[in-house]
């Protein structure tokens, strides 16, 4: 991002801030706080810091957002994980099967996202 953030822009981000979403089916506008999330400083050079984003919802472009909120701009955006799937080298647009361990980790997720939401599936 550009300018870097404060301490205290880092912890306003963690705490959750109002965006301006357009959700994808139907086209409403939302105004609604984002949830709380984690932010680390992985790297500060000069006039440019890169950050480490944990978050708990996706939205559409919720990061820049967020970072637009406090001030500063984000410069590059990169995803390395989604959920508890790590993308690794991944190329942007591309896909890989999700075998094994990881798909049994991920369907155990699922499974458990869903029990504590009180959805019950078939």
């Amino acid at each position: 991002v550009r300018p870097p953030l404060s301490s205290a822009q880092i912890a306003e981000l963690e705490a959750g801030v109002v965006i301006r979403t357009v959700q994808q089916r139907g086209g409403q506008e939302t105004n609604e706080r984002t949830k709380p999330c984690t932010v680390q400083v992985r790297n500060h050079v000069g006039e440019v810091q890169e950050l480490r984003f944990v978050l708990c919802e996706g939205r559409n472009r919720q990061i820049r957002k967020m970072v637009n909120h406090v001030g500063s701009q984000v410069i590059s955006l990169a995803r390395v994980r989604h959920g508890i799937v790590d993308l690794g080298n991944l190329p942007s647009g591309a896909a890989a099967a999700i075998r094994g361990d990881d798909l049994e980790r991920l369907l155990d997720s699922k499974r458990k996202a869903q029990k504590s939401a009180g959805r019950k599936r078939t």
